[in-house]
């Protein structure tokens, strides 16, 4: 038989063993391909839509992309460790290395190319139905049209031909290193009596202990510390299972344990070493789906919430005092509008406002724009918008009242930062005029809603002789006016914020005038949550898979010795139900143990989430419904994995 045909052969043969491997590989390339056929569509690119939108699957392909890299390398390479034997058989009955070697590289082709195929006809199978469902959620006027750039598919063969290439040229050269001595007692040789050293289970816990204590206090640092608690978790991790859980398999075996119980806990103390990598990455997988999925339907959950801290004005236009009828937004404009949408007229309120620059007094730092408000107006808005949303009063930390030469610094929530003037004594100026004034701390509040397009989020109140002072030296394009409405529920407005924003539209061009509007910030921000967690459904199935393909990979690496164990234990009166209630709690350990770890590892993440949101027990609840999810995805597989595993090993 040519070793061309042997190669097909064998890899026909095991393909039972590299089923979850090439189920895993074929939906990383169709998750890659479809989110490519979205990235590279005309429609998209020539920016027809929401550009988060277009950032959001973009870092999910890199991530299916980085998933892809170290799945592919790690389970590959692991799979084929296990059929060492066989390839020591091969070059004792007379093939050489570099046959071997080509064999390996042949078959490594030969999966990387199925799953090539398969994950690329699915996508252009269900490419349609994904661009209808990403457009459907964006509420885009038209359907995306269905393309086929050809960047999709030569980003998509680029990334996984290249993969699937140097990775199966790896292990052909590797193996073929290898004596066959080697390969044959590789396996049996590697086998040793695992020991716990209780300096490295110290070092799991501590690593633990670390991570878990930066994302739970040091959570407005996230940015810093985020890289530092996935290593401290990775290491705690593994260290948790290749230490700590043999050091805890082993005081158990110094009990007085009954003869199945003892059997348990040998075979685990023992197998624990080898199961360690799988339990190690399948936690980390499913860490990283509880706390995806949890987070972003968490934060799904109080958008309303979110919206209204940014955006508590339903309707909120920000306008330079220019004379004459220059300005088409006017109040009474607004009004109108509001009454034929049948809104009524609102609470209305307005106020002036003087753009001023603020420096520490000493010259230290930069000047900070900062718009200048006269107390009264500053308290009407806030009670205004506490009376429109008493949630709010959870958030705000409100000044006492401003005095001559004394304003109060207000950092419009949910801002979260330094102090900016720590030394108090700043300078303040206003066209040509200049105040030395005294400004103790800062405070939480939100006036008017958050506009990246705004001059500034800064807020001075101040006493009104000083406020008078400031406005009498501006500049003319420094003189703002701030004009808001409130509407019984601002999710009524959709028809009046067509309207004004379609009045205002010159206005905003030139500059002359700011409109937003709380519906605006909450469906801007529901687009992208639903978007990502669509998106994120993918990527979380293909985790899933993963997770799955790896507990599959270890059952199938110890199948062979766990039908030869029973099969001795069988000629002693060890009985099929017996050997029952030893799987069942092997598999329950192979599946849930992780899982456990997993939903720790995310609670400590969600705590992390909530401090950084500043929002109690909000989150909670959706991610407790992700993770009641996927405890019954996971049950459901170990069933059947059970089932099926006891009629393989017992026969």
């Amino acid at each position: 038989m040519e070793w061309r045909r042997l190669a097909f052969k064998n890899g026909w043969r095991n393909a039972r063993r590299y089923a979850g491997y090439l189920a895993s590989a074929t939906l990383a390339v169709l998750v890659f391909f479809i989110f490519a056929l979205f990235l590279h569509n005309p429609f998209v690119t020539e920016g027809h839509m929401n550009s988060s939108v277009r950032y959001i699957i973009e870092g999910f392909r890199y991530i299916v992309g980085a998933f892809a890299v170290v799945f592919i390398v790690f389970f590959h390479s692991s799979m084929m460790r296990y059929r060492n034997r066989e390839f020591g058989l091969f070059l004792t009955l007379g093939m050489t290395p570099a046959q071997v070697g080509r064999m390996i590289f042949l078959e490594g082709l030969l999966l990387g190319g199925t799953a090539l195929s398969i994950g690329m006809g699915l996508g252009l199978l269900f490419g349609k139905m994904f661009l209808l469902a990403i457009g459907n959620i964006l509420g885009v006027s038209e359907p995306i049209p269905f393309v086929l750039p050809g960047a999709v598919f030569t980003s998509t063969i680029t990334l996984f031909g290249a993969v699937f290439v140097l990775e199966s040229l790896y292990l052909g050269v590797r193996m073929s290193l290898r004596t066959p001595k080697s390969l044959i007692l590789g396996a049996r040789t590697q086998q040793k009596a695992p020991k716990a050293s209780l300096g490295r289970v110290l070092l799991s816990l501590v690593s633990l202990g670390l991570a878990y204590a930066m994302a739970v206090f040091l959570s407005a640092f996230i940015v810093i510390t985020f890289f530092p608690i996935l290593i401290l978790v990775g290491i705690g991790t593994y260290f948790l299972f290749t230490q700590t859980m043999v050091f805890v398999l082993k005081s158990l075996r110094k009990r007085p344990l009954s003869g199945t119980a003892l059997l348990v806990v040998s075979r685990l103390t023992f197998r624990m070493g080898d199961h360690a990598r799988m339990l190690t990455l399948v936690t980390m997988l499913c860490a990283i789906v509880l706390t995806g999925m949890g987070a972003v339907t968490g934060i799904q959950s109080i958008n309303d919430l979110n919206s209204t801290r940014v955006a508590p004005v339903a309707l909120n236009v920000v306008y330079q005092d220019v004379k004459g009828d220059q300005l088409a937004a006017k109040p009474e404009a607004v009004r109108k509008i509001l009454q034929a949408h049948g809104l009524g007229a609102g609470q209305e309120l307005q106020a002036q406002m003087v753009l001023v620059q603020v420096q520490a007094a000493d010259g230290s730092g930069k000047p900070v724009p900062t718009w200048a408000m006269r107390q009264v107006d500053f308290d009407q808005w806030t009670q205004r918008n506490l009376n429109a949303h008493p949630i709010l009063s959870t958030y705000y930390k409100l000044p006492t009242e401003a005095k001559p030469g004394e304003p109060r610094l207000i950092v419009a929530y949910p801002l979260v930062m330094k102090e900016l003037f720590p030394n108090h004594d700043v300078v303040v100026k206003s066209g040509t005029g200049s105040w030395s004034m005294l400004v103790e701390g800062q405070y939480d509040a939100r006036v008017f809603n958050e506009d990246v397009t705004m001059p500034t989020d800064f807020v001075l109140v101040m006493d009104d002789s000083d406020f008078r002072q400031v406005q009498a030296q501006a500049a003319p394009e420094s003189l703002w006016t701030t004009a808001g409405w409130m509407v019984p529920d601002w999710h009524d407005t959709k028809g009046a914020v067509q309207d004004l924003n379609q009045l205002a539209g010159e206005d905003v061009k030139q500059g002359r005038a700011l409109v937003s509007n709380t519906l605006g910030v909450f469906e801007q921000g529901n687009q992208v949550l639903e978007v990502t967690l669509f998106a994120g459904l993918f990527v979380s199935t293909l985790f899933f898979l993963a997770s799955c393909s790896a507990i599959y990979f270890r059952l199938f690496a110890q199948q062979e010795e766990d039908a030869r164990q029973f099969a001795s234990l069988r000629r002693i009166g060890f009985e099929r139900a017996e050997a029952g209630r030893v799987l069942t709690v092997e598999l329950m350990l192979l599946f849930f143990l992780p899982f456990l770890v997993a939903v720790l590892h995310s609670s400590v993440a969600m705590q992390d989430l909530s401090n950084l949101l500043a929002v109690q027990g909000s989150v909670w609840s959706s991610y407790l419904l992700v993770v009641g999810i996927s405890i019954l995805c996971f049950l459901a597989y170990y069933l059947v994995a059970r089932v099926r595993y006891l009629r393989q090993v017992w026969r």
